[in-house]
């Protein structure tokens, strides 16, 4: 048997000398964020959403393996057993970036058909559940986001105790670059990412209560999401009628070639 533990929610991930079957057992007392305990049920139901056509999931592809979906059975109530149909030489990489999902919360939505609006920007924030160090507490459109300490985290440090050390997180949205540079020159915030080369030399003239530092090239990437919802009834005409544009392929093309 070959073991990977790559991914620290599981206790381990152990494949078959094949490479075709990969058994993961989960942590013994795992929570979501709410408090709700996770368990095999909940990697199922996950693997049934993902892969779902209807759903539209972005990882459908990644479960996909020769030709044929992962298949996903229960052991015990810590045991699940993956069955591949070929070989995959990232396979016990496969589950990474594979986030849980509640099915506590998710599952009702999903059998009804209604998932695409159980998770929006107006659902409350006791309603939202993950399995990282902070959870959702509040967000203010066009404002900020807060996260709070996730009390329900597995992660201790070499003392014992729980983490994440901070209890709060809070992001500002804000209009443009510079008005990032200006809040953190004031104080407002206390970081601040992705300078551009005029005001990465602005902050370093101006140094005071920080210290600036060029760590060389990232390998952070850009991307684009392209909405291509339907308008409702409440859209107006002209918001209407330019969201037809991007649900067209050769408009999205020629917006990515830059014609």
């Amino acid at each position: 048997m070959r073991r990977s533990s790559r991914n620290p929610r599981w206790r381990n991930l152990e494949g078959s000398t094949d490479g075709l079957q990969y058994t993961l057992t989960l942590r013994k007392g795992l929570r979501f964020s709410d408090g709700e305990p996770v368990d095999a049920d909940d990697i199922l139901f996950t693997f049934r959403v993902c892969l779902d056509e209807k759903v539209h999931a972005t990882q459908r592809d990644l479960l996909i393996v020769g030709g044929k979906p992962i298949a996903v059975r229960k052991l015990d109530a810590q045991t699940v057993v993956f069955q591949l149909a070929k070989t995959y030489g990232a396979g016990e990489r496969l589950f990474d970036g594979l986030a849980i999902l509640p099915r506590h919360l998710l599952e009702k939505p999903y059998n009804d058909g209604k998932l695409a609006q159980s998770w929006t920007l107006a659902t409350p924030a006791s309603q939202w559940a993950g399995l990282g160090p902070f959870r959702l507490k509040e967000y203010v459109a066009g404002q900020k986001l807060v996260l709070e300490r996730n009390p329900y985290y597995w992660k201790q440090d070499a003392k014992g105790s729980r983490l994440p050390y901070l209890e709060e997180l809070v992001f500002l949205f804000v209009p443009n670059a510079d008005a990032q540079v200006l809040r953190f020159q004031s104080g407002e915030t206390d970081l601040i990412s992705r300078l551009g080369a005029e005001n990465f030399s602005v902050l370093s003239r101006q140094q005071s209560s920080y210290t600036m530092s060029d760590a060389g090239p990232g390998l952070e990437y850009n991307f684009l999401f392209f909405n291509l919802n339907e308008p409702g009834e409440k859209t107006p005409p002209d918001l209407a009628r330019k969201m037809k544009w991007f649900r067209e392929v050769k408009f999205r093309q020629s917006h990515l070639r830059g014609d």
